[in-house]
Order: structure tokens, then sequence, then C-alpha cells
């Protein structure tokens, strides 16, 4: 039925998440942006040791992470929304738009360990957030990389904004793809069961 939307990774190589958690302890941010890398595949990596995808997300504001959050779709319970961004927003619009003073979202950043998928993006779009970064591409889902292909309210919301990789070192950005990418077989069969 489905399936041809969650095709099986052929390249997906079975790597002990403690290797993971280990390239993760040995990297060092030298400047904000590492900073912010840092953090994202901090949570992703939480996500995944919890049994959910390998997805983190911050909101920022200048050099400061306001919130964070990571992807929570199979735990503690199962919430097909509980995606890292989702989280992140529901974070900020139930408690934190008078935060530190910020008057307006567009001030804000948006980073993820994985480029959005349709569902958060649209979100992203209509939350007012005009800065949306992410580490990994994600050739499957994420729909940065397919704008074009956004309904035209949401082109024009898009428009708007500023989007694309952060630019960090290409150990950050493996980091998140491998992060983002573990265990997804698993993952993609809980999803359809």
């Amino acid at each position: 039925m489905l399936e041809f939307l969650f095709r099986k990774n052929t390249r997906e190589q079975p790597v002990d998440l403690t290797v993971l958690e280990d390239r993760l302890e040995h990297l060092s941010p030298t400047n904000r942006r590492e900073r912010f890398a840092h953090a994202v595949c901090e949570l992703a990596l939480q996500a995944r040791q919890a049994g959910n995808y390998g997805v983190g997300a911050v909101l920022c504001l200048q050099d400061e992470i306001l919130y964070s959050a990571k992807n929570a779709v199979f735990f503690p319970v199962r919430d097909s929304s509980a995606h890292a961004e989702m989280q992140l927003l529901d974070q900020w619009e139930q408690g934190g738009r008078s935060f530190k003073g910020v008057s307006d979202n567009s001030e804000l950043t948006l980073i993820c360990s994985l480029e959005p998928c349709p569902m958060c993006l649209s979100r992203i779009l209509m939350s007012g957030v005009t800065r949306i970064l992410y580490l990994a591409e994600d050739r499957q889902g994420g729909m940065l990389t397919r704008a074009n292909k956004l309904p035209p309210a949401f082109r024009n919301l898009l428009h708007r904004c500023e989007v694309g990789p952060l630019l960090v070192d290409k150990k950050y950005r493996d980091l998140a793809k491998e992060l983002a990418q573990h265990g997804i077989a698993e993952l993609r069969n809980r999803l359809m069961s």
C-alpha cells in the first residue's frame, strides 16, 4: 500500500549506537554554529537511544538556545506528530512567546539535525519562524530541497524565509545523517504496524 514511501535503505549498515555516541563525544564545537550542531546531534542521539527516530532540533535567538526537543514518535507513547520540530514549536507556543523579550517570531532560528518533513515544514512556516537550518538533507522525506512542490500559499511563506544547510564541519553533517538513518528499517516497520 504505502510501502513505496518507506523503501528500505540498502546502504544502511548496522552501527552500534555507542560508536555514534563516541564520535559525538570527541567533537569539540569551535564556534556558535558548531555549538548548535553539537546540540541537535546530542538530542538526535538521545532520541535514538530512547527508541525513536534520531532527530533533534533547537530554537535559537542569536547565540542562545531557547528551547530544544527530540523526536518522540514511539516513546514514551506512540504519537505520530511528535517530531522534534513539532515538539519544539509546542514548547514555544505554549510557554515561550514572551521569552527573553522576543517580540516577533521572525527573530528566531530553528535548527534541526535532519531536513524538515512536509508536516514539520508547514508548521514551521505557519509559526512565523523565518530562519530554518538543518544539518543533514533528507532525500526520502525532506521538504526544503523540494520547496517547488509546496502549494502556492506555503511557497509564498517560504519566500520570506532563509533556509538551507547549517554550514558546519562535515563531521557534524555526517553524524546527523547517520543518527537519522540508524535503525531506520526497524522504525519503519514499527511505523507501519
